[in-house]
């Protein structure tokens, strides 16, 4: 069932909306535009630092809803390159649930020119950089399921059920079910999880046949965080403030 528009409340301006992204490219297009109300945070690459980032910020003042974006790799062989999952089910140590209202809101915003799945994110620790392995997962997920893989969803699902604030997950497709990924990402992590520019750079000359897949897979995560901007601004008016 859809969602009615509403309006916002007048008088005291209302706790802002939170937009979480592991990696600042996630979250370049909506920094662009400036939305009023609109509070982007990165966390960091993996569950550690989603887990830690989004408790530490909940902490500091009331927040209003949260929002986890970002890229994914597609479990289903029905996802392609720049879909769009909206995880009725978020799986990780645990399972968790969003907003029933922000999966409504979800609903109403879905457009022809946004191609928009439901269903089940699963989070795990390590970058999945084999189709081999994401075929294996997605067995697991279940292969009836429409599933995506990322490396943080779960942190951000947990902490915010802890917390009682109301969330969505919404992850962007970036390599599909039968794809492997450039190069190994895993050995291109500092110690903190997050991703080496300069021991990427490295594996790449390394591995000189990497080097035009590279550039494409960056060429489809700028389309994809646009396709997350997208959304999140057709998500706005739908959420209650």
């Amino acid at each position: 069932m859809a969602m009615s528009r509403l309006e916002g409340t007048r008088g005291a301006e209302p706790p802002p909306l939170l937009v979480f992204a592991a990696l600042r490219e996630e979250l370049a297009p909506l920094r662009r535009r400036g939305h009023l109300g609109l509070e982007l945070i990165r966390t960091g690459v993996g569950v550690a630092n989603a887990d830690r980032t989004v408790r530490w910020r909940l902490q500091q003042a009331k927040v209003r809803t949260v929002l986890g974006i970002g890229f994914a790799g597609g479990l289903s062989p029905s996802l392609q390159v720049g879909d769009l999952l909206v995880a009725r089910q978020i799986r990780g140590n645990s399972t968790s649930e969003p907003s029933r209202e922000l999966l409504q809101a979800a609903e109403s915003v879905c457009t022809d020119r946004l191609a928009v799945h439901f269903g089940i994110a699963t989070t795990v620790s390590d970058f999945v950089c084999k189709a081999s392995s994401k075929q294996a997962l997605a067995r697991a997920v279940g292969n009836e399921q429409v599933a995506c893989v990322d490396m943080e969803s779960a942190a951000v699902a947990h902490a915010c059920s802890e917390h009682g604030i109301p969330f969505l997950i919404v992850r962007c497709i970036s390599d599909r079910l039968d794809e492997d990924l450039p190069l190994d990402f895993n050995r291109c992590r500092k110690a903190d999880g997050n991703i080496s520019p300069a021991k990427v750079a490295w594996a790449a000359l390394l591995h000189p046949q990497a080097l035009g897949p590279l550039q494409e897979l960056q060429k489809r995560s700028r389309a994809c965080a646009e396709k997350l901007a997208q959304f999140v601004e057709e998500l706005i008016p739908w959420i209650r403030l």
